[in-house]
């Protein structure tokens, strides 16, 4: 197995790994919203932690009573919300958007959307057919959807009957969820991930703000487990591959919301594996001296010889046409004439 595909695998095998943990949270009744006291319920254990009337007259008079009350917040609240927020940045700006791409239970059912409607719409026969069954999955999988997040703000108990007696307070929430997920997942899907979550907007700029962060590029040279820049013959198979949208051989300010699901280095892999080569693409780490990226705008096909007028149809001394060479500047690998010298 290859790095990318053992990746991707990991990858995958995560991000359903921690869907399915958090989404049968609320069905078991682990994971509750208590609006009427605003706190968490996870696992039986309030967070905040419940605390008695807060000592309104101690505090006017600044007594030292009031570090019960104050000393609790700020272990029990203010502490753990700056460790978490603090982490969650730091790991963005060196990884990405990794939380998208492995712990968001949304993404997890958006790259599924994206996956099922990919296969519907591939051209043949039976494309209807697809299509139809894909909606009609989509259209199934809403209720459940709608059913799950009512079971964060009540007992899954308390739905259920909420349902079958009609009442209004659980139908009409149900029933705009059902809708918003069936939207969501036939329509909207990974457009949500890229212009309109802010979760996934913090981790893009944390990442944006890190030269030296991980990002998808061409490796510098070819070796047993892989190829180079020079192996891509621009198939676009990495960019049809990417679930969000981006061509992976665009500069990082073009890829903003790049969830690092490596996809597209195992289309890359298919693509080249037939002829004996390894994926150009892979993740690296920033190398000042590596700064391997397509040219702006994006190529049609990045490895092209443009020859000048007067070497048309020219060959060498052995009577082989030159080959490209290539030079590596601040905007990416950029193909010299090999007659230009």
């Amino acid at each position: 197995m290859t790095p990318a595909s053992r990746y991707v695998r990991t990858r995958k095998a995560v991000q359903l790994a921690l869907a399915g943990f958090w989404l049968s949270l609320p069905l078991a009744g682990l994971l509750q919203i208590d609006l009427a006291h605003l706190r968490l319920v996870l696992f039986g254990h309030a967070w905040p932690p419940p605390s008695g009337p807060i000592p309104v007259a101690d505090l006017a008079r600044g007594a030292s009573a009031h570090w019960e009350f104050v000393l609790p917040v700020l272990l029990g609240v203010v502490l753990p919300v700056v460790v978490l927020a603090v982490s969650f940045v730091l790991s963005a700006r060196y990884l990405g958007r990794v939380h998208c791409g492995f712990s968001c239970t949304y993404g997890f059912l958006a790259e599924t959307g994206e996956n099922l409607f990919r296969w519907a719409r591939k051209p043949g026969a039976g494309r209807t057919g697809r299509l139809a069954l894909a909606w009609g999955l989509v259209l199934a999988a809403a209720p459940g959807v709608a059913f799950t997040i009512l079971s964060l703000f009540a007992r899954p108990s308390g739905v259920w009957h909420g349902l079958a007696t009609d009442d209004p307070t659980i139908v009409v929430p149900f029933l705009v969820l059902g809708a918003l997920a069936t939207i969501l997942g036939g329509v909207v899907r990974f457009k949500f991930c890229r212009y309109v979550c802010g979760v996934g907007l913090v981790q893009s700029l944390a990442w944006m703000t890190n030269k030296k962060a991980l990002e998808v590029g061409f490796h510098a040279e070819r070796s047993a487990t892989h190829g180079s820049l020079r192996d891509c013959n621009g198939c676009h198979g990495c960019r049809d591959a990417c679930p969000v949208g981006f061509d992976p051989r665009q500069p990082k300010r073009y890829m903003m919301a790049c969830i690092q699901c490596g996809l597209c280095l195992t289309a890359c892999e298919d693509e080249l594996h037939p002829l004996g080569k390894g994926a150009a693409l892979g993740l690296h780490l920033y190398d000042p001296s590596y700064p391997l990226k397509a040219q702006e705008p994006p190529m049609p096909r990045i490895l092209t010889i443009r020859p000048g007028p007067a070497s048309v149809g020219t060959t060498d001394a052995t009577g082989a046409s030159p080959e490209p060479s290539w030079r590596h500047g601040s905007q990416g690998a950029v193909e010299e004439d090999p007659h230009s010298r």
